[in-house]
């Protein structure tokens, strides 16, 4: 009686602790915080990112993942100095070195929102986690592009600005996404995410070309290769 009340005990504790196992691991969430660091780098505050992702992991070995990619760069305006420091290209297209110069100046107004689905091998290396995926992603991109001329006394910063003509496209995008990442442990249900990889995307595009006023249809086809890290993710398992 004894060794089947201690059978017992055993194997409830075994379950319980299988369960609590099997519940930490079932699901996680995370975000990504690059997008939150890099700028302080780089001084590009404009940009807003946001990035959300959820992991089921339906085996010991198989992970389903969904991202969301939230982008958004907004329009400056024409005003003194934000036509400056948020125009994202410069063209010097007269230049007098002794009195005036000519510039044109770029600024853009962007929405992008993408959706990734894919599925991860995960390969535990000690106490980090190893894992390979791929998947597909489908976004909506829209963006407006304006131009602005403005003629300013050599060696002083701003000038009287005037606009130049706007250009205008959205796009619905398909693809693939291989990546490559590793999971770094730094509580019992929380975790550091590193990852990199590319992706190739395909384009149907409405765009309107600067000085047009009718839209045309095109297709592009993009292989974009990330920096080294596409994300660097807090995460946190439930």
């Amino acid at each position: 009686m004894k060794k089947i009340v201690t059978l017992s005990c055993i194997a409830a504790t075994s379950f319980v602790l299988a369960q609590e196992e099997s519940f930490d691991t079932k699901n996680e969430v995370g975000i990504n915080l690059a997008p939150v660091i890099i700028p302080l780098f780089t001084g590009e505050f404009q940009v807003s990112k946001l990035e959300l992702s959820y992991v089921r992991n339906v085996k010991s070995h198989l992970s389903l993942r969904a991202k969301l990619s939230i982008l958004r760069v907004p329009y400056g305006g024409v005003t003194d100095p934000d036509l400056y420091s948020y125009a994202f290209r410069t063209d010097t297209i007269y230049s007098n070195s002794s009195e005036t110069e000519t510039k044109r100046y770029y600024q853009k107004e962007v929405n992008n929102c993408r959706l990734y689905l894919s599925a991860e091998y995960l390969q535990p290396l000690g106490k980090v986690d190893l894992y390979i995926g791929a998947g597909f992603v489908n976004g909506i991109i829209k963006n407006h592009s304006f131009r602005y001329r403005s003629t300013l006394q050599t060696g002083t910063p701003y000038g009287t600005a005037v606009f130049d003509g706007d250009d205008y496209f959205s796009s619905y995008m398909i693809g693939l996404s291989p990546y490559i990442g590793f999971k770094v442990p730094i509580a019992k249900k929380m975790y550091l995410n590193f990852q990199t990889g590319i992706e190739f995307d395909y384009h149907f595009r409405d765009l309107r070309p600067y000085g047009e006023t009718e839209y045309l249809k095109t297709k592009r086809f993009e292989a974009i290769v990330w920096p080294v890290l596409t994300e660097f993710g807090f995460y946190y398992r439930f």
